[in-house]
């Protein structure tokens, strides 16, 4: 989780996270085995998780569904080689199913 910007004075208001912040991610170690899946598959599993909290729109306590999302795309971008692009009609189509 990030620190909280008003740690050093109470008085201050946290100023909200920029993007970069919101976006962060770390990978995580990849499982040596999931349920369901037999260990001489080929495929490659890799996981990250957020290093902050969903993006809460206002002062409301849930997520805002786009920050996860765009990480769940950004966290992709990061298992394949550079030059393969996310195909927005198929985003679109998925995101309206």
């Amino acid at each position: 989780m990030l620190p909280d910007r008003s740690d050093d004075d109470p008085q201050l208001v946290a100023s909200p996270p920029t993007f970069a912040e919101l976006m962060a991610l770390k990978q995580l170690d990849s499982p040596s085995h999931l349920h369901g899946i037999s260990s001489d598959e080929p495929e490659k599993i890799e996981r990250f998780q957020s290093l902050a909290s969903p993006y809460p729109p206002g002062e409301g306590k849930m997520a805002f569904g786009g920050h996860v999302y765009a990480q769940s795309a950004y966290a992709a971008s990061k298992t394949v080689e550079k030059g393969f692009v996310i195909h927005v009609r198929s985003l679109a189509t998925h995101a309206h199913s």
